[in-house]
């Protein structure tokens, strides 16, 4: 069910935007820096992907065979996600350090720019879904591509220090 893949992308996207917009503008209003060293953001990074490359477990498939409420169900999906607020909260005061949200609108550009974000992942992830191959594409795949991607960006930070 195409539609409903889509409605549970945009009800997803917008909670991640608004979660993004909501902690930058908190860190804003109390002027939280959060001081990473670049190594150490490196290592975090390193850290991320050896977690994504053990992860074995299996996606699943929300069934979009019945009649929902598709968009409703994207809204839950990511507010019942507690690595939201916790993600959007460590981005936000790791920017405002050396990007300053000293105004509103940058915040604003910032929940934009998180649910945009959010909006083309899951737009991959949905065009994955629904395509007829789909039953063939392993999701252990899916992760050890995402670990291969924070272990690379961590290597290459360190290289460049």
């Amino acid at each position: 069910n195409k539609k409903g893949a889509q409605n549970i992308t945009a009800g997803g996207s917008v909670i991640q935007g608004l979660g993004a917009l909501v902690c930058s503008f908190l860190i804003r209003q109390f002027n939280l820096k959060l001081e990473i060293s670049e190594i150490s953001l490196a290592l975090i990074l390193i850290l991320l992907g050896i977690m994504f490359l053990m992860k074995n477990r299996e996606i699943t498939i929300t069934d979009t065979t019945t009649k929902k409420n598709y968009f409703l169900q994207g809204i839950t999906l990511a507010i019942i996600n507690p690595q939201v607020l916790l993600f959007w909260s460590f981005v936000s005061a790791l920017l405002h350090t050396n990007f300053p949200f000293d105004n509103l609108m940058k915040c604003i550009i910032f929940g934009m720019g998180a649910a945009i974000g959010t909006f083309l992942i899951l737009k991959i992830y949905e065009s994955l879904g629904t395509k007829k191959y789909s039953k063939n594409i392993k999701s252990s795949l899916i992760y050890k591509s995402i670990g291969v991607m924070y272990s690379l960006s961590g290597l290459i930070k360190i290289i460049l220090l």
